[in-house]
């Protein structure tokens, strides 16, 4: 887990309608402590996801995106502590990276097909022969990225014992999961690539 976010707690947020609940009815300056609270909070919060997204967003890639993901996460599965909140931290991490590696596999895939002549599956092989090695690589570690999300889940879902099942262990990768901005990836490129599958599949 990270870290260097491991000073931060991000509250719930029931704990954080909880909070707007009371103070609503405190009224006067209890009301303004906990509006300061709240202010507070929004704020670690914010320095948390900074911190995370430093840490795993590369150059060239989108920062915006591994927000969105990290949020959708946290709004999912809702942490209540501070363990929970690193486990789901972690699972972001984990299927940006898993992201990235499928990602690369099909930059790959694309340029070089791009380069070769005849038919696509014709293309396609030229590739397996030059980067078979490389794309074997890839897709090996987009697995283990994605055990490492299973195993935070599975983790997760354990420590908190009442809830039955978790959200789907598999995670769909489709050709919209590009980590990287668009002036990093030629469209031609993505479209070249639509319809394939990456090597071992």
């Amino acid at each position: 887990m990270n870290e260097n976010n491991s000073s931060f707690r991000i509250p719930t947020q029931k704990q954080i309608e909880a909070s707007r609940r009371n103070g609503a009815k405190s009224g006067g300056r209890n009301s303004k402590m906990r509006a300061e609270d709240l202010a507070m909070v929004a704020e670690i919060n914010k320095i948390r996801s900074q911190l995370l997204t430093d840490t795993v967003v590369l150059p060239g890639e989108v920062d915006n995106r591994f927000v969105e993901l990290t949020n959708a996460l946290r709004q999912q599965l809702q942490p209540a502590n501070e363990v929970e909140a690193e486990l789901i931290d972690t699972m972001a991490m984990a299927r940006w990276r898993q992201m990235r590696a499928a990602s690369m596999q099909r930059k790959v895939t694309a340029t070089v097909m791009k380069e070769q002549e005849g038919t696509a599956p014709t293309r396609y092989f030229a590739c397996i022969q030059k980067y078979g090695e490389v794309l074997g690589e890839l897709r090996m570690a987009e697995k283990d990225f994605n055990k490492e999300f299973v195993l935070c889940l599975r983790t997760l879902m354990h420590w908190r014992k009442g809830k039955a099942q978790g959200p789907g262990l598999e995670i769909a990768l489709t050709a919209s999961s590009h980590t990287w901005a668009p002036e990093e990836v030629e469209e031609d490129e993505v479209s070249e690539g639509e319809g394939e599958q990456s090597p071992g599949e």
